[in-house]
């Protein structure tokens, strides 16, 4: 928590938050983060669907912090009884990521695409 309010405080005074790109397989990530996740939520159904090469350079810590979010997202959003679909696929250079569940009347679905190489921010800056 702590790490999080200093990444929050580096971002509200412009100096961004550093990332720290490394090889890595976004789809180990993505397990690693359903795993705490279900461990935390036993009552969820969490599912984890993975294709193709998940393999690229991007900052581990931002990563499992997305994923978290979004996945916690679903959970705190979603019904108990309905399963939550994790999708991770890599096809052409880019890996796409999303997560759906179900509302009482309406599905929400969150996506995400990025490059496998490197995300390059607008500004010059490495950091977000």
């Amino acid at each position: 928590m702590v790490a999080d309010l200093i990444d929050f405080t580096r971002a509200r005074l412009g100096n961004g938050v550093p990332l720290v790109r490394v090889p890595m397989d976004l789809g180990v990530t993505v397990r690693e983060a359903l795993e705490e996740i279900e461990a935390a939520h036993p009552h969820h159904t969490l599912r984890l669907a993975t294709s193709g090469d998940l393999r690229g350079s991007w900052d581990s810590a931002r990563m499992k912090q997305a994923l978290a979010n979004l996945i916690q997202n679903a959970v705190h959003h979603g019904t108990a009884n309905t399963p939550i679909t994790v999708s991770v696929s890599g096809l052409g250079g880019q890996v796409v990521l999303t997560v759906h569940n179900q509302l009482a009347a309406d599905p929400v679905h969150y996506s995400s695409c990025t490059n496998r190489n490197a995300w390059e921010p607008p500004s010059s800056k490495s950091s977000l």
